[in-house]
């Protein structure tokens, strides 16, 4: 092929960025931070493809179904897709498309704003797109500026003025400050502008797209507003830091590695430092998008956050005594992460108090579950933590997994739980002063964590989640009315 047939490199990338907002960002993000190394990660480019397809539907005047509500912990990179690069993106082929920016400040919405235009000023934008459209001279300051096709971006501070201004893509990008979450006046200010002025700013409202992303601060913050009232007007997606029920939509949870879902970023230790230094309500908020009635739950976070030992000072407490290890499952047949796991918690009773060694979620069908229960009974049998007893729940996939495990660990002994004609509920009311009094202490482990948010997320027993819960309840149950075991070395 005669090489001056051949495509230039600049035609390719403009058709590999108009076929993909994801390509267009990753290439994008060098521009605006050179030097620095770029991370990728699956939400990136899930994030993308659904920005991507509002664009193009509302380019072609596509009716719409739902607006988005997105939300997304904090340092996931969300302003840059949604407010910075977006913008930009769609403008290389839409340059028509007018865009409202609103963040809960003006500072943040400005600053928003104009990383956007650094990048369409940028040398590497202007050779790609420099014919497709001009800045309007008349229109280029921070707050506001327009193209030459007739495009606009305004931007505001949560509360700030919007009269005569219509727009095809309306984008909140965090519209509530994390200080004042906690003011039930702030909170309720930023429903009433949602409500009384952003909300009528479309131009098309059949078409056109109110976007808001951001990470959840309270129960009552807009997210929480917007799926109470009108939840069949949005989408809603949710991706929290650890792989929880709260996961939309579900058919993401096979991308999560380890029950992270960005490991290179938000490791368990980062996530451990997170939770230490925010507490656990507003590590629930933020980290996993799961926010926690101001009151709390049943059970509050501080009876158990200051009950963790290290193994040196849990050996302190034995005092040379060897105590009889108690493993209690609750069991649930299923490998979808949207339904119950089957938990596995590890303790021991010993001077009137319970020390949980261990606690394990498993979601796996039946066959998986019984070998997965079987290795874990068996590899504890020479370790730390001999398991003498095996106790479990002898509800639906409860009683099938204890008769299974009787024929294949027949040297241990298992018994049988019930829970009783009280409700779940009741049944946590009466172990509230056990933990409320520091009865209940917990080895040093990565399930610390998840474990106390979700024990002390539990509100009236239809609150997500509680796997761990039940079995907390029935060791703590055992230890309250069972003689305490353990032999002298």
């Amino acid at each position: 092929m005669d090489p001056k047939q051949l495509p230039k490199l600049e035609d390719v990338q403009r058709a590999l960025y108009r076929k993909s907002y994801y390509h267009f960002f990753r290439a994008a993000f060098t521009v605006l931070h050179p030097g620095e190394e770029y991370t990728d990660n699956w939400h990136i480019k899930a994030f993308c493809e659904l920005l991507q397809l509002e664009a193009e539907r509302i380019s072609s005047n596509s009716q719409k179904h739902q607006d988005l509500l997105v939300n997304t912990p904090f340092r996931s990179a969300k302003s840059l897709i949604f407010s910075v690069m977006y913008n930009a993106w769609v403008w290389t082929w839409f340059p028509e498309a007018k865009f409202i920016g609103v963040s809960y400040s003006a500072s943040l919405a400005l600053e928003l704003a104009t990383l956007t235009r650094d990048l369409i000023s940028s040398d590497w934008y202007q050779r790609l797109w420099g014919s497709q459209y001009k800045m309007a001279s008349d229109a280029n300051q921070k707050g506001f500026y327009k193209t030459d096709k007739g495009g606009f971006r305004k931007s505001v501070g949560t509360g700030g003025q919007i009269t005569g201004s219509g727009a095809d893509f309306i984008i909140l990008d965090d519209p509530q400050s994390p200080g004042n979450a906690t003011s039930k006046t702030d909170r309720d200010s930023v429903v009433h502008f949602y409500k009384a002025t952003l909300y009528s700013r479309l131009n098309k409202l059949d078409v056109g797209v109110r976007i808001c992303v951001q990470q959840r601060l309270h129960e009552e913050d807009l997210t929480g507003y917007l799926l109470a009232n009108n939840p069949d007007k949005y989408r809603h997606v949710c991706v929290p830091a650890v792989l929880t029920e709260d996961l939309m939509p579900k058919a993401w949870a096979d991308r999560y590695v380890d029950g992270l879902f960005w490991p290179d970023r938000f490791t368990h230790a980062v996530l451990e430092d997170y939770r230490d230094q925010l507490g656990a309500t507003q590590y629930a908020n933020q980290l996993l998008q799961k926010p926690r009635p101001e009151e709390g739950g049943m059970f509050k976070a501080e009876w158990l956050e200051h009950q963790k030992l290290s193994q040196l000072q849990f050996l302190e407490k034995l005092s040379g005594r060897t105590p009889q290890w108690q493993l209690f499952i609750d069991g649930a047949e299923t490998a979808d992460a949207k339904n119950d796991a089957t938990c596995y918690l590890l303790a021991c009773k010993l001077d009137n108090q319970l020390f949980v060694a261990d606690v394990k979620w498993v979601r796996k069908i039946f066959t998986d579950l019984v070998r997965d229960a079987k290795e874990y009974i068996l590899q504890h049998q020479h370790s730390m933590y001999p398991i003498s007893r095996v106790y479990i729940e002898g509800k639906s996939v409860g009683k099938h997994l204890l008769a299974q495990l009787r024929q294949d660990v027949p040297n241990q002994v298992f018994k049988e739980l019930q829970p009783g004609r009280d409700s779940k509920a009741v049944r946590a009311v009466a172990c509230q002063p056990f933990v409320e009094g520091g009865r209940v202490w917990l080895l040093q482990g990565a399930w610390n964590g998840p474990f106390i948010d979700e024990v002390t997320s539990f509100t009236d027993g239809k609150s997500g989640h509680d796997d761990s819960l039940d079995v907390l309840v029935y060791a703590i149950q055992d230890t309250k009315t069972s003689d305490f075991y353990y032999s002298a070395v």
